[in-house]
Formats: C-alpha cells, structure tokens, sequence
C-alpha cells in the first residue's frame, strides 16, 4: 500500500498515475472522493470534511476486505501535520492496512510554494480534479494551507516511524526519477 502525501500541487497525482501504470496497483486519487463530498456538502459545519473521511475509511476498509487477489493499492492525501484529527486519521488509516500485512509506504512529496503555485494551473491537474478548475479558488486554498498549517514533516515528526517513510523533493528530480526512486524502495 503506497499513500502519497503532500501540499496541493506538489504532483502527488501525478507520480500516482505513473507509479499506477509502472506497478499495475490500484490508484485511487482523494479527489475521486472529496469531489463526491462536495457534489454532496457544503462546508458550512464540516459536512463536507466529516463525509470525506468517512468515505475514505468505507472505501478502504471495502478494500482490503475484498481484495482477494491481494493487490496493492496508490492513493494520495493531504496531511495537516499540526492537527490532531489529521494525524489520528491518518495513523488509523495506515493501520488499517498494516493490521492486514500490507507493506506500507508513505511516500511525502515536497516543493517550494513559488513551484506550487506554478504547477496549481497545470493541465492534467486541472482534468483530473473538477474542483481545482476555479484557479482563484484553489490558489486561496494553497495560500491558506500555507498561511496556517504544515502539510510536510520536519526532522522532529514520528509520525510515519512505524511504516516506510520517503520524503522526496519534486523540484529536484523528473518525475521518472521521482518514480524510479520509489520503486526501486519497495
């Protein structure tokens, strides 16, 4: 099981679908479900949010329990490292997973926000995330995630210590690289 993680418009899509095509694993990208949560829920209390990760552990847990073939799975996730609600999702989550002898690779990508902000208008993001099509809209989520939350670890995180952790800068290498590199970690 590989989840990637990172800030919007670090490429986590991206290496997804790639890693899908080069491994032949499932690829379930979190915007096929939150955009059902907000085809759904306005935001006003949380609805939205609160129906998301619902949805994620539902259609997961279905996963693992009928995955007779024992395929592994791709997904992606922003991860808010400074909430709480987050870190025990996304530590339940994992364990969800570990419990039934899955390997489990978090695979954090990272890149500077002038980069983000490049990448916030590219277009297969913009095809395969409905919601990311109103630009101004997603730029002001990127800059408020910015503004008020961490959405990579620092040195001090244990977060991801009982499970395969690679932090991999996007600006560095190509996307190949990106992908040969985690491949070659599995």
């Amino acid at each position: 099981m590989i989840v990637i993680i990172g800030p919007p418009a670090v490429g986590k899509y991206t290496i997804g679908k790639m890693l899908n095509e080069k491994c032949k694993y499932r690829f379930l990208h979190e915007h096929q479900l939150l955009d059902t949560a907000t085809a759904l829920f306005d935001d006003v209390c949380g609805e939205r949010i609160t129906y998301y990760f619902k949805l994620r552990l539902e259609v997961f847990s279905d996963f693992i329990k009928y995955n007779t073939t024992n395929q592994s799975i791709i997904t992606t996730f922003v991860h808010l490292f400074n909430n709480d609600f987050y870190n025990n999702f996304i530590t339940s989550f994992l364990d969800m997973f570990q419990k039934k002898n899955y390997d489990v690779y978090v695979i954090e990508l990272e890149a500077s926000y002038e980069e983000r902000i490049k990448r916030n208008t590219n277009e297969d993001r913009l095809k395969a995330k409905p919601s990311k099509q109103d630009i101004e809209y997603s730029t002001k989520n990127i800059n408020a995630l910015e503004e008020h939350t961490r959405t990579n670890s620092n040195e001090t995180d244990t977060l991801f210590a009982n499970y395969h952790h690679t932090k991999i800068s996007t600006e560095l290498l190509s996307q190949d690289e990106i992908v040969e590199k985690i491949v070659s970690s599995l």
